[in-house]
């Protein structure tokens, strides 16, 4: 796992059409989020098959996207870079696909809360006083199903 830099946005944006399909980030939109934001990447083999990027609002963290490449989806991984955020930001929010239910999966086993709704998505927040000590263990997938989108 490394932090992504703006060079990676033509790499994230390969990724992004894989995985978001018609509700994929451009290369631009993603290099200025990376410049402004945060950005975690990891790499197997020399290929990038997943990330989070993230922007602050002052001390809340809003989680913008995770997405793992298919062939390396129950490995762990998002649950890695999700834990890694949690780590440095504990007031954490983000968006998730009502029909996305491996990622609520995964974000209502490491504390997010519901706490709000959008037409399509729920709205969810996890406050410092949620965090768990314990990691998921590597190669543990806490969710079944493909894993698409958090904010989309």
């Amino acid at each position: 796992m490394r932090r992504g830099l703006p060079d990676d946005a033509d790499l994230i944006a390969s990724l992004e059409n894989e995985i978001f399909l018609d509700e994929s980030f451009n290369e631009l939109t993603l290099r200025r989020a990376i410049e402004q934001g945060i950005c975690w990447v990891e790499e197997k083999e020399g290929q990038l098959v997943a990330y989070i990027l993230c922007l602050l609002d002052g001390p809340l963290l809003d989680i913008v996207r995770l997405g793992v490449r298919s062939p390396f989806e129950g490995q762990g991984i998002a649950s890695r870079l999700l834990y890694k955020m949690l780590r440095e930001y504990p007031d954490v929010m983000l968006c998730v696909r009502k029909k996305n239910h491996r990622a609520l999966l995964l974000y209502l086993y490491v504390g997010f809360q519901v706490v709000g709704e959008l037409e399509s998505s729920w709205v969810m927040r996890r406050l410092s006083h949620h965090l768990r000590d314990e990691l998921v263990p590597s190669g543990t997938s806490v969710a079944r199903g493909p894993v698409r989108s958090l904010s989309g």
